[in-house]
């Protein structure tokens, strides 16, 4: 019943999850930039840049419910 009540909770809130999913994103962009510049990894540079495509989409979403 717990997982029932929390998604209810979040889904009368679409802005709020959906903010909060951008900062995540920013967050795994930031730290997937910094880790594939110190190891010089390509496969982690393009995750990074799906996460960018993750923002972007993120802000279309909220811009959308506005």
């Amino acid at each position: 019943m717990i997982g029932k009540e929390i998604s209810e909770k979040f889904y009368c809130k679409p802005l709020f999850v959906n903010l909060l999913l951008l900062v995540l994103n920013l967050f795994l962009l930031l730290f997937k930039l910094i880790v594939s510049s110190l190891n010089e990894s390509l496969a982690l540079l393009a995750d990074a840049f799906n996460n960018l495509t993750e923002i972007v989409e993120q802000e279309t979403q909220i811009q959308g419910l506005k």
